[in-house]
């Protein structure tokens, strides 16, 4: 037989007992009854919303709880909900935050709910004066990935403004860096435009930005996904391995070559020589390797003597493979 519940819970301490409903000590000379059931409850606590439970702890009134919101328990019973329809004209303004993780946020919501003017209006923010939010408009285009490809390379070889040019030059490092499997056929008049600006633009910012670029795009990769910029927003390389080798551009590869032996601006061979290098530490070392060492060893002076300390460097720890992603000496 199973044994009946004690008539009489104990009382609460007096000390507790004093501070319910706010009042005096009422409750601390007597029991509660149970009535051979639950026990009554004494009063709620004004203002809190909440109850004591048996051995007097307290427990938050049911659709309520810290921060808000509504418990898990009550949540799952109404089944999964459908997620409320994103403003996208709230997320154009966030870009602006001062908060990092809320512009990452805005740049993917608004890529992820494009509208068809969606481009256009990521594109005017391109000459912004404000830094943050003019980078937080390039990382949603290269979210966006190869559909934003023809207006950030239209932009970087007819714009005047040379922030324009250089945010667009980086929105299409973005959108190499979130679609990887992108890489070995990106479209011709993006290279083109990588090409000509390094060929012929005075100006220095987009010149270093236009080799980022291409070492991005000539870094092969690996990485599962298919490639392609997961839903938190990263790219498509090295959270999933499965084993994928994504290729890099091989245009790419042999301008960087052919400009590193080319240019006289100092500043253009440093960055190339370091994005040959990457290049190189990817997988691509015998693409690399013969240029590095060449520069290595090329005349010059008016600070060349740096360049060739940077070559000779890259060229023996790729050789070496004591940078990462190299080998053996090469036969």
């Amino acid at each position: 037989m199973a044994a009946s519940p004690p008539a009489f819970l104990p009382p609460p301490p007096a000390a507790v007992a004093g501070r319910i409903g706010g009042g005096p000590r009422r409750h601390a000379a007597a029991a509660i009854p149970t009535g051979g059931g639950a026990a009554a409850l004494p009063p709620r606590r004004r203002g809190s919303g909440g109850v004591l439970r048996h051995r007097w702890q307290w427990a938050p009134a049911a659709g309520r709880r810290r921060g808000g919101g509504v418990p898990a328990m009550a949540a799952a019973a109404d089944g999964p909900s459908t997620p409320p329809p994103v403003d996208v004209d709230a997320m154009f303004a966030r870009l602006g935050h001062k908060n990092e993780v809320m512009r990452k946020r805005a740049s993917l919501a608004i890529a992820d709910n494009r509208t068809p003017d969606t481009i256009d209006r990521l594109m005017a923010l391109l000459p912004l004066e404000d830094v943050a939010h003019r980078r937080a408009a390039v990382q949603s285009l290269g979210m966006i990935g190869m559909d934003a490809v023809p207006a950030l390379a239209a932009a970087l070889s007819t714009s005047a403004d040379p922030t324009v040019r250089a945010s667009a030059v980086k929105g299409l490092a973005a959108v190499a860096l979130y679609f990887p499997a992108r890489r070995a056929t990106f479209p011709d008049a993006a290279m083109d435009a990588m090409e000509a600006t390094l060929n012929g633009s005075p100006d220095p910012v987009t010149k270093l930005a236009t080799v980022g670029a291409l070492g991005t795009l000539g870094s092969p990769v690996k990485g599962g996904g298919g490639g392609e910029r997961n839903s938190d927003g990263n790219g498509g390389d090295g959270d999933d391995d499965d084993g994928t080798v994504y290729p890099g551009n091989a245009r790419a590869v042999a301008y960087l070559v052919r400009i590193s032996g080319e240019t006289t601006d100092l500043g253009v061979a440093a960055v190339v020589v370091g994005a040959l290098a990457s290049i190189g530490a990817s997988g691509e070392r015998e693409a690399v390797l013969p240029a590095l060492r060449a520069l290595a060893e090329k005349p010059g002076e008016d600070g060349s003597e740096f360049i060739r300390e940077m070559a000779a460097t890259h060229a023996d720890n790729l050789a070496s493979g004591s940078w990462a992603g190299g080998g053996g000496e090469a036969d």
